[in-house]
């Protein structure tokens, strides 16, 4: 097996590395790339917790959305709700007044119907008898 082999950047000469030459160079690496990822994922934890802090106000802001609509929504069914009964009581106010005017024109009518009737029907006589004189009839002329 070959051993690894670097070239000197000042004088061009390959160096074998050994275990001992490379032990020290393959550990700073390793704490190099080991200090990167111990960065990367605090900035990943930090995207992470700012989303979800960013997430749980986007929910409170759409809670508050809904809860602002929800209001919004019973207060304008409570004015239309309003509106339609007022609407309504005036239709029936107004069927009530005319109902009462036809009965108040035809009681009229009947009234006068009623007088007329009593002006030119023919007087009948009536009868009855006293009880003290069953024999004597009274007559009378209505």
């Amino acid at each position: 097996m070959a051993e690894p082999m670097i070239t000197c950047p000042t004088c061009k000469t390959e160096i074998k590395l050994t275990e001992s030459l490379a032990s020290p160079l393959i550990e700073a690496t390793r704490q190099k790339y080991e200090e990167q990822i111990r960065q990367v994922r605090s900035d990943l934890g930090a995207r992470e917790a700012a989303l979800r802090d960013q997430q749980a106000a986007i929910e409170k802001e759409r809670d508050s959305i809904d809860d602002e609509v929800t209001r919004k929504v019973t207060s304008e069914i409570e004015r239309v709700s309003a509106e339609e009964r007022r609407k309504a009581r005036a239709v029936v106010s107004s069927d009530l007044v005319q109902k009462e005017q036809q009965i108040a024109e035809l009681q009229e009518v009947l009234d006068e119907r009623i007088r007329s009737w009593r002006r030119h029907r023919p007087l009948k006589p009536t009868l009855s008898v006293n009880r003290e004189n069953w024999m004597m009839p009274n007559v009378r002329w209505n």
